[in-house]
């Protein structure tokens, strides 16, 4: 494949994405949509080198776009832990001392 369709094809997927794809689906949907599509297509191009296919460059340059635009989606927001509770209320209060009485 020539780079020069290689490009346009990706620009034509970018867009789509971004004026299409992110009035239908959530942006979590869209990064596992093309991670899933990223991995699928990076064990194709696997294949494809290890027949010595002459498609290998297609997969090849279509699983790493697919990958790049997973990465332009990602949210690390959702991905960060819970906020833990305040110390001050884990710290246990003090026991009373008895007091002997006279």
């Amino acid at each position: 494949m020539e780079m020069k369709w290689a490009f346009i094809i990706g620009i034509a997927i970018l867009l789509f994405t971004m004026y299409y794809l992110e009035r239908e689906m959530e942006k979590k949907q869209i990064f596992w949509l093309y991670a899933g599509l990223g991995v699928v297509l990076s064990i194709m191009s696997v294949r494809a080198v290890a027949q010595q296919a002459h498609n290998s460059d297609f997969y090849l340059i279509f699983a790493v776009l697919s990958i790049l635009i997973a990465i332009l989606y990602f949210d690390e927001e959702e991905e960060k832990a819970p906020p833990q509770k305040d110390k001050e209320t884990k710290k246990k209060k003090p026991k009373k001392k008895k007091s002997k009485g006279i």
